[in-house]
C-alpha cells in the first residue's frame, strides 16, 4: 500500500484538496516551485497509536510529502527517548537493529536546521529513486511547526495533511480557549489528573495547571495550547530568587507612588531578567516538546523567552509581592488568547486586585488596563470572562 494510499488522497485528487470531517478538513498540496508551506504541528495525519503500530514511532505522523514516485513523511517524535530531537523525517517505517536503537530511515530536523531532501543528501539515511531531484525539497521549523520548502524538482512535489477544524469565533473572531486546548490535549495521558477546587484546569506531573482562573502561580506549570514544553515555576530556583531580590532593590531604592508604579516595576524587571528573543527561546525550549517540564528559572539563566515565558515570570513576581504585603491582597493570572488579525497567539499577566484588572505585559512594554491598550491599539486583551468585571477579594 502506498503512502498516500495509507495517510489520505492522493495529491492529484482535487474534490479532496479541503475534504472535511468532524474535526477539521484534510489537505492536499501540489507545491510550485520554490513555495513554502507551514505544518501545524498541533494536528496530525497519524495519531500516536497507529504510529506506533504502523510506522515504529513514538509519536505522530504530522504530513505525507510525495517527492517523484517516493513518499516521506515529517513526524513529531517529541515523546520518543530513542530519537535525539522533536522532529524527523522518515522515508518509511522504522525498523529498530538488534539494540533496539533506529540507525536508519531518518534525518533529525533540528531548530535553525534547513535540512535538504533530495540524491545529494543523507544517501546513506534516506531511500532515493530516479525520480527524487537531487535537490527536491528541504525542511525547517518554525517556533516548533514544520514547514517544507520546495525547490524545482523535476517530478514535482505533493502534500497531505490534516488540518484542524478553527475554533468558533469569540468576540470579534478572537479565541481565548488555549489552556483548555492543552487540558484536552493530554487529558488521556497518564500524568494528567483531574481539577478539583483548588486547580480548575486539574493537574499534570502533579502540578497544577497554570490558567486565567489558577489560584495560584507558584508551584504550578504552564502547557502549550500545542505540545511544546511544560514551564514549571519553583519559587525555590536559584534563578528566580533572584530576579526577585533585584525587583525588592528597585522598590526599595525608587519606591513607586502608587499600586500601577509597582506593576510597571515589575514588567521591567522581567524585561531586563528575560530579553525577548524568539530564537533563542525556541532553541531552549525544542528539547523539551512534547510537554516535557521545565524550569522558568533556565530561561532567566540564558537571558531569552518569549511572551509566555516573561510574563508568567511577571505573574509569579505580582503574586510574590503580594504573599509579602507589599502589594495588596489581589488574584493574578495568566491569561492568552488568539486573534488572527494580530498576528496570533499572545500571553500576558493579569493583576486583580483594584477597580478593574491591571495587565502587564513585558513582551509589548505595557501596563494598563484592557481598555487602555484598546485606546492606544495595542494587543486586544478581552476575553469571554472579562463582562462584567468584580474585583475578586480573598
Amino acid at each position: 500500500m502506498g503512502m498516500h494510499e495509507h495517510l489520505g488522497p492522493s495529491a492529484g485528487d482535487t474534490e479532496a484538496n479541503e475534504r472535511r470531517t468532524e474535526t477539521g478538513r484534510i489537505r492536499v498540496k501540489d507545491m510550485e516551485p520554490m513555495e513554502q508551506q507551514e505544518i501545524d504541528r498541533s494536528s496530525a495525519m497519524v495519531e500516536a497509536a497507529d504510529a506506533s503500530e504502523h510506522y515504529g514511532i513514538n509519536g505522530r505522523i504530522l504530513v505525507s510529502i510525495q517527492a517523484g514516485d517516493m513518499n516521506y513523511m515529517i513526524a513529531d517524535v517529541a515523546r520518543d527517548p530513542r530519537f535525539p530531537v522533536s522532529t524527523i523525517i522518515m522515508d518509511g517505517p522504522l525498523q529498530p537493529d538488534e539494540s533496539g536503537q533506529i540507525t536508519r530511515g531518518y534525518v533529525p530536523v533540528s531548530t535553525g536546521e534547513f535540512v535538504n531532501v533530495g540524491r545529494l543528501y543523507h544517501a546513506d539515511q534516506l531511500s532515493y529513486s530516479d525520480e527524487v531531484s537531487r535537490r527536491h525539497f528541504a525542511v525547517s521549523l518554525k517556533e516548533g511547526n514544520p514547514v517544507v520548502h520546495n525547490y524545482e524538482p523535476a517530478n514535482g512535489t505533493h502534500l497531505v495533511w490534516y488540518e484542524q477544524a478553527a475554533a468558533a469565533p469569540v468576540k470579534s473572531e478572537h479565541d481565548a480557549s488555549r489552556t483548555q486546548m492543552a487540558v484536552d490535549r493530554i487529558r488521556d495521558s497518564a500524568d494528567y489528573r483531574g481539577p478539583d477546587a483548588h486547580s480548575p484546569y486539574g493537574y499534570y506531573v502533579d502540578r497544577q495547571i497554570i490558567g486565567r482562573d489558577t489560584q495560584q502561580i507558584e508551584g504550578g506549570v504552564y502547557l502549550g495550547g500545542t505540545a511544546r514544553e511544560a514551564v514549571t515555576v519553583d519559587g525555590d530556583s536559584p534563578a528566580l530568587r533572584e530576579v526577585y531580590r533585584g525587583l525588592l532593590g528597585r522598590i526599595q531604592e525608587s519606591p513607586p507612588s502608587d499600586m500601577r508604579g509597582v506593576l510597571v516595576a515589575i514588567k521591567d524587571v522581567v524585561s531586563e531578567a528575560m530579553p525577548y528573543d524568539a530564537d533563542k527561546a525556541e532553541a531552549i525550549s525544542e528539547a523539551y516538546y512534547g510537554d516535557k517540564l521545565i524550569d522558568l528559572g533556565e530561561y532567566v539563566r540564558q537571558q531569552a523567552g518569549v511572551c509566555r515565558h516573561q510574563n508568567l515570570l511577571a505573574a509569579w513576581l505580582a503574586e510574590k509581592l503580594v504573599h509579602d504585603g507589599i502589594l495588596p491582597p489581589a488574584g493574578v493570572a495568566v491569561e492568552r488568547n488568539t486573534v488572527p488579525d494580530m498576528g496570533g497567539t499572545h500571553a500576558w499577566a493579569t493583576f486583580k486586585g483594584g477597580e478593574e484588572p491591571i495587565v502587564i505585559d513585558a513582551s509589548q512594554d505595557f501596563v494598563g488596563t484592557k481598555q487602555e491598550a484598546r485606546d492606544r491599539g495595542l494587543w486586544e486583551y478581552s476575553l469571554p470572562t472579562d463582562l462584567p468585571y468584580a474585583p475578586k477579594v480573598e
